[in-house]
């Protein structure tokens, strides 16, 4: 994290929170509730979450795309650790996982993720990053100032529950584009022919079995060197050069790039946050969620996720079915039976919705466009 950062911003890599504080007017709220350093997943026993990670591997069970710019963004940061900067290296010499467009998951490591990912999601050691330092202590992301869309935008718990993680959601899949988009310019600027880039696409697309028996016969490195073209002898410089040509570009040139369907789902998601900024919370009901039973008189609710729950006593359960239909009075009802921390957890969650929290979604934004 940079050093003075705003404790209620959260804490962005440098190129997102630049490009993203352009587009929305400020930077995004910081999720509290999702703390890295104290991961609130790998307490024993809590009942916020019907799921517990181990504290050395945590949520990164998951190795991340990086594409080409953020590769070269690592390898240019002087405050890259030695560790990181070796996995990075013998990473970019396999073929499996590097090509022009950045560095992924090698195939038989995606092979093992999709078929373990249901159980084994913040418990296998064997699904974890390459670039975590993994320790009794915690684990220590080594790119942390350099992630992908996804790690930078995954919380297992949201300030504003359902709302919060509809926002992340969008914005995941906005930098996402961005990064599809940008990686392919960059290779582009950089020399690559079109047929180049065309082959490049279709190795991304290629079929997982082919990609497989590749990776475990080593033909995949005589099947992909071509697609370095003048670059196979350099490739750390490639992507040190990609970074240096995506540093430059402000979210103007992010949008000229990325044409009408960039610019569109960019809209979309400045108008979400825009309403999820502008609706104070009146008028209380109750919304949906599943009682899961937890022993010696609790209950846990789930609304939205697993991992970002509430755990209520059978007394508050009861005031909770008794709620009545006036949302006028349901605020002064439940404080009757629960503290006004419990209240503001219900909230949310989405166990108690407002009004306003009707009136707007990420689909009814989008109006099916995207």
């Amino acid at each position: 994290m940079d050093e003075g950062a705003n404790p209620d911003h959260e804490p962005l890599p440098r190129l997102y929170r630049r490009w993203l504080d352009r587009l929305l007017g400020a930077p995004l709220r910081r999720e509290k509730k999702a703390n890295c350093s104290q991961c609130p997943m790998c307490r024993a026993g809590d009942t916020a979450a019907l799921e517990v990670y181990r504290p050395d591997v945590k949520c990164c069970t998951y190795t991340p795309k990086l594409p080409n710019f953020l590769v070269g963004s690592v390898l240019s940061d002087a405050a890259t650790d030695e560790r990181t900067r070796a996995v990075l290296t013998a990473r970019i010499e396999d073929a499996s996982s590097a090509s022009p467009l950045g560095l992924r998951a090698a195939p038989l490591y995606r092979l093992v993720y999709e078929a373990a990912k249901a159980q084994g999601f913040g418990k296998l050691e064997s699904l974890a990053c390459p670039y975590l330092t993994i320790s009794a202590t915690g684990g220590q992301c080594g790119v942390w100032n350099h992630r992908n869309s996804a790690c930078s935008t995954w919380f297992c718990k949201h300030i504003d529950g359902p709302h919060g993680a509809a926002v992340w959601r969008e914005v995941e899949s906005l930098l996402r584009r961005v990064e599809s988009l940008l990686s392919l310019w960059a290779c582009f600027r950089l020399g690559l022919s079109a047929r180049t880039l065309a082959e490049l696409r279709a190795e991304v697309e290629a079929d997982s079995a082919a990609r497989v028996t590749g990776e475990l016969l080593g033909t995949w490195e005589a099947n992909t060197a071509k697609l370095w073209s003048d670059w196979s002898g350099d490739k750390l410089g490639f992507y040190r050069e990609s970074f240096a040509l995506i540093d430059a570009l402000s979210w103007a040139d992010v949008l000229a790039l990325g044409g009408a369907e960039l610019s569109v789902q960019a809209e979309a998601l400045a108008a979400l946050v825009q309403a999820q900024r502008g609706h104070p919370p009146s008028g209380l009901q109750l919304g949906s969620f599943r009682i899961q039973p937890a022993g010696s008189g609790t209950f846990i609710l789930v609304t939205y996720s697993r991992t970002d729950c509430v755990a209520v006593t059978r007394a508050e359960l009861a005031a909770l079915a008794t709620t009545p239909d006036d949302s006028s009075r349901v605020e002064e009802h439940l404080r009757r039976s629960m503290s006004p921390e419990k209240l503001a957890a219900l909230i949310s969650i989405g166990v108690l919705i407002t009004r306003e929290r009707q009136a707007y979604s990420p689909q009814s934004l989008h109006g099916g466009m995207l």
